[in-house]
């Protein structure tokens, strides 16, 4: 059972917690090349994912996500980014939403509790998935090929 409210209340959100992350990013050494990168771009697609999470995280969205994370995987390589620190940004993203999602449970009732669990297991399958086409786009566009298709089921 998804919690809603949690969801709803990422998207209601999306601004603080594009700031967060953002500042994450920004503030982390291992991540120089994302310090050049056009840093309203970053803010965009973080906060477009966090207002529309709802849409992002149902089942029937799989083939837009991972043309979405495939296209920017493409999109990293062509502007220098290293494979490392694009999946390192994944990380912290998922990282960040998983903690708002725990602040938000925190001290709830029992149906708060498991709506919180099946979103934080439906947050790690979207950015796992997105990490896996990320890293395929990325390295169809290293090596000059189309991306394989998707062979693995979500």
């Amino acid at each position: 059972m998804l919690s809603l409210r949690l969801v709803r209340h990422i998207e209601d959100h999306a601004e603080e917690i594009t700031d967060r992350i953002v500042g994450a990013i920004h503030a982390h050494t291992e991540l120089r090349s994302y310090q050049r990168l056009a840093a309203p771009e970053l803010r965009a697609r973080i906060r477009h994912l966090c207002r529309h999470l709802g849409e992002w995280l149902q089942q029937d969205a799989d083939l837009t996500v991972a043309h979405e994370f495939e296209d920017l995987g493409r999109r990293r390589w062509r502007e220098g980014v290293p494979l490392a620190e694009v999946v390192l940004v994944l990380k912290l993203w998922k990282e960040h939403l998983l903690g708002h999602v725990r602040e938000e449970i925190w001290g709830g009732n029992a149906i708060d509790l498991h709506g919180g669990e099946e979103l934080a297991f439906r947050l790690m399958h979207f950015f796992d998935r997105g990490t896996l086409e990320l890293v395929r786009g990325y390295e169809a566009e290293r090596f000059g090929k189309e991306a394989p298709p998707d062979a693995l089921p979500s």
